[in-house]
């Protein structure tokens, strides 16, 4: 996947903040980009029980929203994965409890949020993808191929 070019998609495609906002600082706005994940990760797992397309439309919200906050704190080089990284990922195992998926993806967010740990959040991305890969099934061409038709340039 051209995560460059999916995170140049998601820059185009800001989604509005889902609470009030009174003064625009540079903690409002992630605190924004981490409310809306928190949100599109929720839209992801009520979607999980429906069809593969509402399923890849949720995964690419959420992914939007990753791509969105790596970007805004200069962390989207460290994001990039290569063909060998996502191969190696679509071989692993599949999770035995997807409720701790998400589980795990919101702490991993929280503590990335709040205590400004940087490996939480990559360690989150690579969780997301894998859960992407594997768990839903989707092909990296798909999913790229989706997410430019939901955000385009």
């Amino acid at each position: 996947m051209n995560f460059v070019k999916m995170a140049s998609h998601a820059r185009h495609n800001r989604f509005p903040s889902f609470l009030p906002v009174q003064r625009m600082t540079e903690k409002e706005k992630a605190g924004i980009l981490y409310v809306g994940i928190t949100a599109a990760l929720g839209d992801l797992a009520k979607a999980y029980r429906g069809s593969q397309a509402e399923k890849l439309d949720a995964y690419c919200a959420v992914l939007r929203y990753f791509l969105e906050i790596g970007s805004d704190r200069q962390w989207l080089y460290k994001m990039l994965l290569s063909d060998k990284e996502l191969q190696a990922m679509q071989e692993k195992w599949q999770a035995p409890s997807i409720n701790t998926v998400f589980l795990i993806l919101e702490q991993q967010l929280l503590n990335c949020y709040f205590k400004h740990q940087e490996a939480a959040f990559l360690h989150a991305w690579h969780i997301l993808i894998k859960f992407g890969l594997v768990e839903l099934g989707f092909s990296p061409a798909a999913i790229e191929e989706r997410f430019k038709e939901l955000y385009p340039l």
